[in-house]
């Protein structure tokens, strides 16, 4: 498990490599942008994560898997927060201020 942000410009791609139970090694290259994620290469076989496309803060409640990209074959899922709900399941919520009467 890790947290990868978006970028505020530019863009960039992240190797995600792992080893499996079977004893062999997993790659899948993630590309983040500012305005989502994509897999954008993966060694599973068949690409189903690649060719789930990118998800944006836009579109993913309009995605069949929603916020997610999923690579069973290699064991890696995705998921596309805002900073507002990462920083909510992270449980650091800054305290808003009580405002005195």
């Amino acid at each position: 498990m890790g947290w990868l942000p978006l970028p505020e410009e530019g863009e960039y791609t992240y190797d995600l490599k792992q080893a499996l139970p079977d004893g062999t090694e997993a790659l899948n290259v993630i590309h983040l942008t500012p305005e989502g994620v994509w897999m954008e290469d993966s060694t599973c076989q068949g690409h189903d994560c690649v060719d789930q496309g990118e998800v944006t803060l836009e579109n993913r409640y309009e995605r069949i898997l929603s916020n997610m990209i999923i690579c069973l074959p290699n064991q890696v899922v995705l998921q596309l927060y805002s900073p507002e709900e990462t920083m909510e399941l992270l449980g650091e919520l800054p305290e808003v201020p009580k405002e005195e009467p």
